[in-house]
């Protein structure tokens, strides 16, 4: 089982538990799987942890930075384990915010196999003035030759790999 807390002061870390079955937890503290990064693209926050196995290793996909942000966004670290540690794959997130194609704070996210192969469903906002108001966006899920998460864009009419307007990405 994976979870978001924040006992730093307010700095979130995601944390994991072994479970015997679906509702029992093993006894014993729950493991720090990744640890804070406060002068990151993260800031403060760590949440919504996602989990999947692909070949071996274990792909931990969260959400950084702050859900009323348009620099809400989705990050990626992985382990040989389940119970980590987790190293993050890039000082950036895999999906982030363009603002030169209106697409804003992607987070809280899952993945699930499609017809087409594996799918990220997230919400978005459509602009930098919505704080809590978002929608739900879907976009394909494929890994790249390093074995790195990749996702592709859902912005109707456009390929892009756009800049991001947040600091320090």
């Amino acid at each position: 089982l994976y979870f978001s807390s924040y006992p730093f002061l307010g700095i979130a870390v995601i944390s994991a538990v072994s479970m015997i079955d679906e509702i029992t937890p093993v006894a014993g503290p729950a493991t720090v799987v990744l640890d804070p990064r406060v002068l990151s693209w993260e800031f403060f926050i760590r949440e919504a942890p996602w989990v999947t196995e692909r070949d071996g290793v274990y792909h931990l996909t969260y959400s950084g930075a702050g859900a009323d942000t348009t620099c809400y966004s989705i990050g990626e670290a992985t382990s040989a384990s389940p119970l980590g540690p987790f190293e993050r794959t890039a000082p950036t997130p895999v999906l982030h915010d363009d603002p030169e194609v209106g697409f804003f704070g992607p987070g809280h996210h899952s993945i699930t196999e499609g017809p087409d192969g594996e799918v990220m469903f997230f919400h978005t906002k459509d602009s930098y003035l919505q704080g809590y108001e978002r929608h739900v966006r879907w976009a394909p899920v494929s890994t790249d030759s390093a074995g790195n998460l990749r996702v592709d864009r859902p912005v109707p009419g456009e390929s892009t790999t756009g800049t991001s307007s947040c600091v320090p990405f």
